[in-house]
């Protein structure tokens, strides 16, 4: 069974639509929830916060992201989100009130950035630091990597050239990332990053000490974002400078 592991605000959306379509195009069950009630035959399984303990035979692709950006969409998604099963719609505080309510009355990003991190971002970015990245099984990619059909094609590659679970349905899981990457409503739904803006310099440096004090790991998970970042570009520029070669011929990265 081919898992696909995400965290809170790192693609969940995406990934589950992406591996729907792919199970669509190739009649493969996909199942998405709890995995104690994952049915019997299910070949595609998402776990939308990589919180369970992964079998032996568990393999596949974990989502994360930029630590800086990760925070600012915490702050921006629980701000308007009507979803009633979303943590401002859904978690009572203590006083009885909505998280959101709590969110909405901060007068400032700064303010509403350090309630996220004793709150919800807390526990998100605490599951993602836990992750065992140099666990092999698993290939590690960051949210940014799907900006684009492009960068999302040289991921789906890696995929195929890493796990046999592709090898019947050569170019499906391609046309799925293709088909949602290009879904543009989409994104504007689910999307908080802004073109062009640097996440980092839109917090306050009293914001950026504080997780960086807090969060000793934090700069290796941005490190680690930037890296496969650069190797998504250096595929797609080797790409563009040659007739395109066998993907199954590129070995992705281990990190």
């Amino acid at each position: 069974m081919f898992w696909i592991c995400t965290h809170h605000r790192s693609g969940t959306v995406l990934m589950r639509n992406v591996f729907q379509r792919y199970a669509a195009l190739t009649n493969r069950p996909f199942f998405k929830g709890k995995y104690e009630q994952c049915p019997e035959g299910v070949e595609l399984y998402q776990d939308a916060h990589s919180h369970t303990r992964l079998p032996d035979e568990a393999h596949g692709i974990h989502l994360f992201r930029d630590p800086y950006a990760l925070l600012l969409s915490h702050v921006r998604y629980h701000l308007i989100t009507e979803s009633p099963g979303e943590p401002p719609n859904a978690v009572v505080m203590s006083d009885g009130r909505l998280y959101g309510e709590h969110l909405r009355e901060k007068a400032s990003l700064e303010e509403m950035a350090f309630f996220e991190l004793e709150q919800i971002y807390r526990l998100t970015l605490s599951d993602m630091l836990a992750w065992d990245y140099s666990d092999a099984r698993f290939i590690n990619v960051p949210l940014d990597a799907f900006d684009n059909s492009g960068s999302a094609i040289v991921v789906a590659r890696w995929l195929r050239a890493r796990f046999d679970d592709f090898d019947a349905d050569e170019s499906a899981l391609e046309d799925a990332f293709r088909h949602v990457i290009a879904n543009q409503p989409l994104k504007r739904r689910h999307g908080t990053r802004r073109e062009g803006e640097d996440p980092q310099r839109l917090l306050t440096p009293a914001v950026t000490d504080y997780m960086q004090r807090e969060f000793p790991r934090l700069q290796d998970l941005q490190r680690r974002a930037e890296d496969a970042l650069a190797e998504v570009q250096r595929e797609l520029a080797a790409s563009a400078d040659s007739s395109g070669p066998d993907p199954r011929a590129e070995e992705p990265p281990t990190a």
